[in-house]
């Protein structure tokens, strides 16, 4: 009796562990796409976004949270990719090469494992 209920018992934990393992998806990174644009909703390329470390309370920001920035491209937008779960502020900005105005703008992302949201960011005169 002994010898077949080994083999049955074999089978059963490989089976739950082929299920088990086959169904644990590792969830995707948070991502955010930050989208710059003047007040008349154009993009803007090459403004500057820097991320801003807002620390939880009681809680120091992580060290590689800390100096994060990148250019908007083409299509007046930056990608950023992290590790957790991240709350952060956003500056913009965007200096004028033509003589007129300077630009900057503010806001604010929350990004969430399995999403990749989209913030825009509007930049006016300064």
């Amino acid at each position: 009796m002994k010898k077949s209920i080994l083999p049955l018992l074999t089978a059963i934990f490989t089976l739950c562990t082929l299920v088990y393992t086959a169904g644990c998806k590792q969830p995707e990174k948070p991502k955010v796409k930050i989208i710059a644009q003047d007040e008349s909703n154009n993009k803007l390329t090459g403004a500057k976004i820097e991320l801003i470390c807002t620390p939880e309370a009681g809680k120091t920001c992580r060290e590689e949270l800390i100096g994060l920035e990148g250019e908007t491209d083409e299509t007046g937008s930056v990608e950023f990719e992290f590790d957790q779960t991240v709350v952060m502020e956003i500056s913009a900005t965007f200096p004028n090469k033509a003589g007129g105005d300077s630009l900057a703008g503010k806001g604010f992302l929350q990004a969430e494992f399995d999403e990749t949201d989209e913030v825009i960011v509007i930049l006016a005169a300064i």
